[in-house]
């Protein structure tokens, strides 16, 4: 393992057409990792290969945040078209898409281990700070 300074001359891998915004490790596979970008999609890397094996393109916007499930299974997007999305990575398929956040404009979102649960963070329309807590196993209901 290298830690430090890399070449400048040493490869990289491009595939996003805008500036790319978050990078998430798979937590279950070592060599897959997740990127979004400005350009609205987001990129599933196999890094023993260097190139993009799935690219989701179910976003209308910028994808602001990402987080997988403990598991890998599962990946949560928060996007500039202020709705939270759960999407299966390996299909992309959208499993939820949740827009009703009563004045709730999501910028941050994580996995909470195994609790089955997603937290949320951002702003009011007021521009004060808020915390959300979802409820995965009823439908991403937004908890009190």
């Amino acid at each position: 393992m290298q830690f430090g300074r890399i070449d400048p001359h040493y490869p990289k891998v491009c595939g996003h057409q805008g500036n790319v915004l978050d990078i998430k490790w798979n937590p279950f596979h070592d060599n897959i990792i997740a990127s979004c970008s400005e350009d609205s999609s987001i990129l599933i890397w196999n890094l023993e290969i260097g190139e993009p094996v799935k690219m989701i393109d179910c976003h209308t916007d910028v994808i602001l945040c990402m987080s997988f499930n403990t598991e890998g299974s599962l990946l949560a997007t928060s996007c500039k078209d202020k709705k939270l999305r759960v999407i299966e990575p390996r299909s992309g398929k959208v499993l939820q898409q949740e827009a009703n956040f009563k004045n709730h404009k999501v910028n941050r979102v994580v996995f909470l281990g195994n609790m089955k649960r997603l937290l949320t963070t951002g702003v009011s329309r007021w521009n004060t700070r808020q915390i959300a807590l979802w409820d995965q196993l009823n439908s991403y209901t937004q908890l009190q």
